[in-house]
């Protein structure tokens, strides 16, 4: 029987979690993206593979708070985690980076 392994902090033999981080990314366009993910940074350089627009990230709140924002501004859900960006949304990122 082989020993356990422990990572710090952990359990033995079961896997640490990894840390998710939500994020909200500008369009450039009028729209805003609510998203997760462990690394918000290659997530931001992913998307903009993706776009013809320049992205901007906003905003990042430590944890996975994205469900509960996707259901806070649910009425200006355009598709999946992108948002219009009224007034009401943005001055919520404002608030939290101040």
């Amino acid at each position: 029987m082989e020993p356990a392994i422990r990572l710090e902090g952990g359990t033995p033999g079961v896997p640490r979690k990894r840390k998710l981080y939500t994020y909200f990314i500008s369009g450039g366009d009028g729209r805003v993206k609510i998203g997760k993910a462990v690394d918000v940074a290659r997530r931001l350089k992913t998307l903009q593979t993706g776009s013809s627009r320049v992205l901007k990230l906003l905003h990042v709140i430590d944890g996975d708070v994205e469900r509960g924002l996707h259901a806070k501004f649910s009425q200006w859900r355009i598709q999946g985690e992108w948002f219009e960006a009224c007034e009401e949304l943005l001055a919520f990122v404002e608030k939290l980076r101040a």
